[in-house]
């Protein structure tokens, strides 16, 4: 049990009691949502990964750094603005459980929570890669510099300790990222009696191209299309929520248009750097006969090391498919309607390319109340928003008091 950080506010072998101790004197420093005092360790944060070298080597930062830009939070401000007859307020001590597989997560569901004045207790895993250990120390840097360190702490124990329990009975706010058990164990603990949960759980996500709209593409859109998907698939090992996993052609086929595609794809995915390495080559080859050999595929392609397909069946079972690093399987659809049979909870980003605005309006009431969260275009699948899953985080990261 450790505090995450060089620069976190508790000792360097803290005690339980030591930790908790800290958290209930966090808990009474909030601020008003969206003040200089709630932005200052954002913009701060934004400016270090705007410019750091890291930055250019792993895009997620700076896409990080690009979202908490000052227009960007004024956006997010202006959006949220109240009527004259509430207040929006914080919510208070927020708890954050952020998952293992993005790296840059725990950082946004920080910083929303931070924009709305909200003191914030961030669980890390126990081990952490290169890139969120980097990221922390710029948070830590980013709030000794705007003297916010004593509003936050990051830190990771052990399962087996209670701290948990502890600390979910002190939260106005529960965020929990990544897993149904993880979700559901979570929940079990209770919270304040006036607290709020917010559970994550385990989504899948899919993207769709219009055959009629990719024919008529030149070779270079051919190309920015395939790179747009790559930044999809490769970010996060294509294990992100919201990374597709299938790939609906959707319209009459065209002759060659998927193998072209494919084939950018396969060719952009090296060009940009991607590394899959031999064991999980070895497991998409393994899956892949699996599939095939069970009537799960028609046919399955080894493109290279970095992308491996096969040609499924569109039905409700597709989706229970789960493999990472560039495992893409390929599905045909004549017309929207059948892709009701993907209608399902755990269905959650739908990337698209070639739709119009009405085909993707049709497409979310075809899917109802059963399934999707969002239709974005491809490539920008991985964009992170305060609209999440359907929740809006604005609203639930703060609260509001009525006036009459």
């Amino acid at each position: 049990m450790s505090p995450a950080g060089a620069s976190a506010n508790v000792s360097a072998t803290p005690s339980e009691r030591e930790i908790l101790a800290t958290v209930d004197a966090l808990a009474e420093r909030t601020v008003e949502p969206f003040s200089d005092e709630a932005k200052a360790p954002l913009l701060q944060l934004s400016k270090m990964l705007m410019s750091a070298d890291l930055a250019t080597q792993q895009p997620q930062l700076r896409v990080l750094g690009f979202w908490l830009r000052g227009a960007a939070l004024q956006r997010l401000q202006r959006d949220a603005a109240c009527s004259d007859s509430e207040v929006r307020v914080a919510r208070g001590l927020a708890y954050h459980l952020p998952p293992t597989n993005v790296d840059t997560l725990f950082a946004y569901s920080w910083a929303v929570s931070t924009l709305l004045g909200n003191c914030n207790v961030t669980r890390l895993p126990s081990t952490t890669n290169e890139t969120t250990s980097w990221l922390l120390d710029r948070i830590h840097e980013a709030l000794d510099i705007t003297n916010q360190h004593s509003r936050h702490l990051f830190c990771h124990f052990d399962h087996s300790s209670t701290l948990s329990a502890e600390l979910s009975a002190r939260a106005d706010l529960r965020v929990v990222w990544g897993g149904d058990a993880k979700v559901l164990d979570v929940s079990r603990l209770p919270t304040r009696p006036d607290g709020l949960t917010l559970g994550f759980a385990d989504r899948k996500s899919i993207a769709i191209i219009g055959t009629d709209a990719y024919s008529v593409l030149d070779d270079a859109a051919r190309d920015e299309l395939a790179s747009r998907l790559c930044n999809d698939m490769y970010w996060f090992d294509q294990m992100a929520c919201s990374s597709p996993r299938l790939l609906v052609w959707l319209g009459e086929p065209r002759d060659n248009d998927r193998e072209d595609f494919l084939s950018r794809v396969a060719d952009k995915a090296k060009s940009g750097g991607h590394d899959v390495p031999l064991a999980q080559d070895i497991e998409k080859f393994v899956l892949s006969n699996a599939l095939l050999a069970s009537d799960g595929a028609s046919r399955a392609t080894r493109h290279s090391a970095l992308l491996t397909t096969a040609d499924v069946p569109l039905d409700r079972t597709t989706l229970d498919t789960v493999q990472g690093a560039g495992f893409m399987m390929n599905a045909s659809a004549n017309q929207l309607s059948e892709l009701k049979v993907l209608a399902r909870r755990e269905l959650q980003t739908i990337a698209t390319f070639g739709l119009t605005i009405e085909r993707k309006r049709e497409l979310a009431s075809l899917l109802g109340a059963r399934g999707g969260c969002r239709i974005v275009p491809i490539g920008e699948a991985l964009n992170f928003s305060t609209v999440w899953d359907g929740v809006d985080l604005i609203a639930h990261f703060s609260r509001f008091i009525a006036i009459s």
